[in-house]
């Protein structure tokens, strides 16, 4: 992560020590739907992300998919 990324980081973690794990992974795929460089994030690490959020609640897995699809222009 480059510094600028630093407080969406520190965003993101504060999530799970809340017990917040799905607004973690939906708050980390936003992330990377907005980055201005959607290739600093690799394929393999949004199909993590996918990954993360099949373990949750219907409502999350539809955005963080929407979130992620966006890079490929929806």
């Amino acid at each position: 992560m480059d510094p600028d990324s630093q407080p969406v980081r520190g965003h993101v973690l504060d999530f799970p020590r809340a017990g917040e794990h799905g607004l973690a992974v939906e708050t980390l795929a936003d992330w990377i739907g907005n980055l201005e460089e959607p290739a600093v994030v690799s394929p393999a690490d949004r199909a993590r992300v996918l990954d993360l959020a099949a373990d949750f609640p219907e409502e999350t897995r539809i955005r963080v998919r929407r979130a992620l699809a966006d890079l490929a222009g929806g």
